[in-house]
């Protein structure tokens, strides 16, 4: 099942790759011809009076702008944010226009010297473009093509606001009216808005891949094709057959949960699972209270003995993944959460702002598992119950996909750009999260607990007695409980874990 989805969604995926590129670039390419046609017409008239005022040369220079800096938003949008072989092909195409307007703009270097110095500037800037286009065909992966195409488009418009400025300027004073080729200025901040604001452009694929593949379900199955890359589905099930490990939960310390530092010993604690059905998939922020989160895969721990009579088996990132090959475990990630009966999701005031813990909740859904599988344990810190409340109540009102982070930059970078292929923008795959969220009747039932144990501390904060200008409100983090030394809470660790010894 697994299998079916992966191949359905890398077959969506494809399929939107190539309706949006193939239809944006043609788009682009009859919006050049027609530009090509209108600038012979421009020059025509040029010629005989290039001082006109007539209403409709303004119109043309207008629309003829609207033409020129369109066609750039058109290749830029074409190829989706993680399309690197079809980002680098419509780059070179425009790279190719851009030398031909070069060219033809050499002929201006032998006209009088006010013109000459005119052609001397717009091909400095068209040069300038060229070279960074070039920069960008170079780049190794989409994220960095992105940045740098533009980065250069940026820079480009400014140097064309600025040429176009100070030659309309002259023209205008030379001819005694406003010159037409003012209608430019507006159309070149508009393009410089769109250039510099990645959530704009983000809000157009996201339009444009809602017009080509309408269905939510489409979309998602296509970011789950995202995370294995191009690997073809069959061989991503057989890597993740000799690859899938798990843990019995007995075998960890509670020192194993105090860093993510790389414990090759924990790894040969776990041991080959193939793909059969493991009880649970650990999923867990390293940025949460340690000694909370212990305290909360114990009380899980205690349900499992309690319902099923045996000790429980599960993924555990830092137990189960091959230090020497990460890359590889996470382009599994699918199937190994196909292969777990439930996912555990450990929720603490940083669950979610980590960006990989996002992923797996979202994966673990969109690969067909039900949501009655997903099951919740709050981390709070003992004495810090409330606090974490208002953390965790606090992170859920405000979830932005943006605005997490992972612990290496370049994850973050590779999961927005699956992110951003898929759905276009983060809007929407942040409501397509928090509809998991809200379907969730387990993760309701918590979310309710937390609602009402951070409304109770704000209830008893506000019953504040004022006494001799003094406040008398008995806070629940006094010092001697907010005073935790390194010491004790070690202490506190290795009493649970000779308890449950």
């Amino acid at each position: 099942r697994a299998e079916l989805k992966i191949y359905s969604g890398q077959r969506v995926l494809a399929r939107m790759r190539w309706a949006l590129c193939t239809s944006m670039v043609s788009v682009g390419f009859v919006l050049w011809v027609l530009i090509w046609f209108m600038i012979r017409h421009r020059q025509a008239a040029r010629k005989k009076d290039i001082c006109s005022s007539d209403w409709h040369i303004y119109v043309e220079n207008t629309v003829l702008a609207l033409l020129y800096f369109g066609r750039f938003v058109v290749f830029g949008l074409a190829p989706l944010v993680d399309d690197l072989r079809r980002m680098r092909l419509v780059i070179c195409i425009d790279l190719a226009v851009v030398l031909t307007v070069i060219i033809q703009s050499l002929g201006g270097l032998w006209a009088p010297v006010p013109a000459s110095l005119k052609a001397i500037c717009f091909i400095a800037g068209d040069g300038f473009l060229a070279c960074g286009l070039v920069r960008t065909v170079f780049c190794r992966t989409a994220t960095t093509m992105q940045k740098y195409l533009w980065g250069s488009l940026l820079i480009w418009t400014l140097m064309c606001i600025a040429s176009h400025l100070v030659w309309d300027t002259l023209t205008s004073i030379e001819c005694g009216h406003v010159y037409p080729g003012y209608c430019w200025q507006p159309v070149q901040l508009l393009f410089l808005a769109f250039a510099s604001r990645p959530r704009l452009r983000q809000r157009c694929t996201a339009f444009l891949l809602a017009a080509f593949e309408g269905r939510g379900q489409a979309r998602c199955a296509a970011a789950l094709a995202g995370l294995v890359s191009d690997v073809p589905a069959r061989e991503v099930v057989a890597q993740a057959a000799a690859r899938f490990r798990c843990v019995e939960l007995a075998v960890l310390r509670p020192e194993d949960l105090a860093n993510n530092a790389p414990a090759p010993e924990l790894f040969e604690k776990s041991f080959a699972a193939g793909l059969r059905k493991v009880d649970a998939f650990v999923s867990h922020s390293w940025h949460d209270d340690p000694l909370a989160k212990w305290q909360a895969l114990q009380r899980w721990r205690a349900g499992f003995v309690a319902t099923h009579g045996r000790e429980p088996t599960v993924w555990f990132d830092k137990c189960c993944i091959d230090q020497n090959n990460i890359e590889a475990d996470l382009r599994c990630l699918p199937i190994f959460l196909a292969s777990c009966q439930h996912l555990v999701v450990f929720c603490g005031p940083t669950f979610l702002s980590r960006l990989w813990c996002i992923i797996e909740l979202f994966t673990f859904v969109q690969i067909g598992r039900r949501l009655e599988s997903i099951k919740f344990e709050l981390v709070r810190r003992e004495g810090y119950e409330d606090e974490d409340s208002s953390q965790i109540e606090q992170a859920f009102d405000n979830f932005d996909a943006q605005e997490c982070n992972c612990f290496d930059d370049r994850d973050k970078d590779r999961l927005l750009s699956i992110i951003h292929a898929a759905f276009g923008s983060l809007s929407a795959f942040n409501e397509a999260v928090g509809d998991i969220f809200c379907r969730a009747s387990e993760w309701q039932a918590v979310l309710k607990q937390v609602s009402m144990t951070a409304h109770d501390e704000r209830g008893w904060n506000n019953r504040v007695v004022q006494a001799d200008g003094r406040s008398l409100s008995p806070s629940p983090h006094m010092s001697d409980e907010s005073t935790h030394d390194s010491s004790s809470s070690t202490s506190d660790m290795e009493d649970m874990e000779s308890g449950i010894s």
